[in-house]
């Protein structure tokens, strides 16, 4: 029987050795080898006030250093600096960058990040040139070859690789071995049931070395000298990777407490509560022994010390220990509970009453731990922030209930422009607006107007299918091949390089699939939900259309928008938003090219109904509202309200969004038009005041 214990106790600690190596190789591999997860952890650090501030310092000091007379607004750019680094707006290309450099790194047969880093030095080369053109003479011709080494898979890669392999492996073999080692210690232990218990007991303490490895890393964290940078940079990566090893830890210590209080109820002779009660006094309790006196006393000495000198790190040091306090406590409070069941039990043991009493309030209380942990555990993993949420008014229509009763060509709605140009979906090159569809819908936008194209998916990416390549190349030649850089040509090479996966289908893209692609039937799906939740709301979508009616209709069908689409009737007056939100009606479709004629009716021709202005402005004093498209009679009025340059997307929609021209805009081309913009359209439509503007005229808000 001794051998038979001593076996089983073997077995016991080689399991739970096992499982905390597991424990470490599965953070490892979901969290630094899964590139996706990497990226958006890292993603996270970018956005940390404190990392973007340091970043902000440093890039200062760099252009400072270029020209000493910018030493008197060095605040300011500073402050811009962090500001932009920090930006949302980044999300989707930062994102994808970082995925797709980690892919390259750590995938054998990848490339992407060669892409990606030589896209970077070219980028800051031509920054370069444009701002400090004899600084850009330093730069060695060769450094895209130089860049391309590095990202490719005979640089860092060749010794990366192995050990991300390594790590894989262990995440998946390891808990089983640990499984099995427990099963063994289970089968020879004399009391299963005993072995059971110690199991759960090798699972806190797993949890704890894990929760006390994560504790020292994070005060290191706080107390290493190095510069601000790079401490910035550690203190970030500790937090943030920090929080998603607290969820295992927490996962862990929570399933090892419900398998001690299961087994300790099926143990008459086990008192887990007594054990840790006599284990509490003893820390409370002043040592009896002089050398444990002074270790102890010493100790409180060192704690207040460091409340005076760090107190950040010592509240983090005694939040940890109350916490395994806390839980300890609530395990011994469980196991109490069980006892007190058994004892309470009249009929005799050998009845075997006793063995059911415990099993509802001990069932209870696992209940109640079990719901905690659903409560806390997502609660430590990275959660998504909507925007904003957007409240029903069941008295309103679009927000207001005074615009329920004017006809639809008597409001002005906020329309975003290229609206599938999204700055954080992966893959945008020059985007326009800075979230989805859906998204913006959240704050506040009712009118999309997109392109769309037939395209097909590859492994990183989208490219234009056969049928539209030609057109695509032509409109792109034609109006935007100027802006094309060496980083969206390599793109595009690349893209078309990989393998096709899946047929053709419809995608919103801004001419080239290459350069930003997003299937259109999710999103109209999004479209359909949103609407569901919301249904006071009239929405519209003008597509400028490189695709056929019928596979536009078919992808509408199949979201299920077609029955919620509006169709109006030429020459009679238009419905008020109220009559198209009771009929359900209340999505306008505008295509520019094709509509949809007798077979598909919903699919309007755009410009027999709207007239608009014109397109392309260099600056704010070219905009004007000569006609452009459509008819002076047309029903409908848009305003195209944006500049026509690709450098400098964001800042030039800071200046034509402001209220004092956008407002400005809109209130002359009301009055030389004869009727109110009923879609004002603006690029990156969470700069400037377009909502407060489309208010004003609506006379609202």
């Amino acid at each position: 029987m001794r051998r038979s214990r001593r076996w089983s106790t073997v077995t016991l600690v080689i399991g739970a050795i096992l499982f905390f190596v597991a424990s470490v190789a599965g953070f490892l591999n979901a969290n630094i080898v899964n590139g996706q997860r990497f990226a958006e952890h890292v993603n996270s650090m970018r956005q940390d006030p404190a990392l973007a501030s340091a970043i902000g310092t440093q890039l200062a000091a760099v252009v400072v250093d270029a020209d000493p007379d910018l030493v008197a607004i060095q605040p300011a750019i500073e402050g811009g600096a962090a500001t932009l680094v920090a930006s949302t707006a980044f999300n989707g290309i930062f994102t994808s960058a970082v995925a797709s450099f980690h892919s390259a790194l750590t995938e054998e047969g990848s490339e992407s990040a060669v892409l990606t880093i030589a896209d970077l030095g070219s980028s800051a080369v031509s920054l370069l040139e444009a701002i400090a053109p004899d600084l850009a003479q330093n730069v060695p011709t060769d450094l895209d070859v130089t860049l391309a080494q590095i990202g490719g898979q005979d640089g860092p890669a060749a010794s990366i690789i192995p050990w991300f392999q390594a790590v894989t492996a262990l995440a998946l073999l390891l808990p089983v071995l640990a499984i099995a080692a427990w099963v063994l210690a289970v089968m020879f232990a004399p009391d299963r049931r005993l072995a059971i218990l110690r199991i759960g007991w090798a699972l806190i303490a797993v949890a704890a070395t894990l929760g006390a490895a994560l504790a020292i890393a994070w005060v290191v964290s706080r107390l290493v000298a190095l510069e601000p940078l790079p401490t910035a940079v550690l203190e970030s990566a500790a937090d943030v990777f920090g929080r998603a090893l607290a969820s295992r830890v927490l996962v862990t210590a929570v399933v090892g407490g419900l398998i001690v209080v299961a087994a300790s109820a099926m143990l008459p002779q086990v008192k887990v509560h007594e054990r840790l009660t006599a284990i509490g006094r003893q820390i409370v309790q002043r040592p009896q022994s002089q050398g444990w006196a002074l270790v102890r006393g010493l100790a409180l000495i060192a704690v207040g010390v460091a409340f005076v000198v760090v107190p950040s790190v010592a509240v983090a040091v005694v939040a940890v220990l109350v916490g395994l306090a806390v839980f300890l406590f609530g395990v011994a409070e469980l196991d109490l509970v069980a006892e007190r069941a058994r004892e309470q039990q009249v009929a005799p043991e050998s009845a075997g009453g006793w063995r059911w009493a415990w099993v509802f309030p001990v069932g209870a209380a696992v209940l109640a731990v079990g719901l905690l942990a659903l409560v806390l555990v997502p609660a430590a993993l990275p959660q998504d922030v909507p925007v904003a949420a957007v409240v029903d008014d069941p008295d309103a229509c679009n927000g207001f209930p005074q615009l329920c009763d004017r006809r639809f060509d008597e409001v002005a709605f906020p329309a975003s422009h290229n609206s599938m140009s999204a700055a954080d979906q992966q893959g945008w090159y020059l985007a326009e607006q800075p979230t989805t569809m859906v998204n913006s819908l959240d704050d506040g936008i009712r009118v999309f107007l997109i392109d769309t194209w037939y395209g097909q998916a590859t492994a990183s990416g989208v490219v234009t299918a056969q049928r539209s390549l030609a057109r695509a190349q032509s409109d792109f030649t034609d109006g935007r091949a100027t802006d094309l850089t060496p980083a969206m040509k390599r793109s595009i090479d690349r893209l078309r390089g990989e393998k096709k996966l899946g047929p053709e289908q419809v995608y919103m893209c801004h001419t080239l699939c290459e350069l930003g692609g997003t299937a259109l039937e999710p999103q109209l799906e999004g479209l359909k939900d949103w609407m569901d939740r919301h249904p006071r709301e009239v929405v519209t979508v003008f597509i400028q259309d490189a695709t056929t009616p019928v596979d536009t209709a078919a992808v509408f069908e199949e979201a299920g928008l077609a029955d919620m689409a509006y169709v109006h009737e030429p020459g009679t007056p238009w419905p008020t938003l109220r009559e198209m939100i009771d009929s359900g009606k209340r999505l306008l479709v505008l295509m520019e090219n094709e509509g949809g004629g007798s077979q598909y009716p919903y699919l309007h021709q755009g410009f027999d109904l709207v007239q608009d202005t014109g397109y392309t402005y260099a600056s704010v004093d070219d905009f004007d509202c000569t006609l452009n498209r459509g008819t002076a009679d047309s029903d409908l009025f848009m305003v195209n309200h944006w500049l026509s340059s690709f450098t400098a997307l964001v800042s030039n929609a800071q200046k034509a969004n402001a209220a004092e021209v956008l407002g400005e805009r809109v209130r002359e081309c009301q009055q030389e038009r004869g009727q109110i913009p009923n879609f004002v359209a603006v690029n990156w439509y969470d700069q400037g005041e377009l909502l407060q503007v489309v208010n004003e005229l609506n006379g609202v808000g």
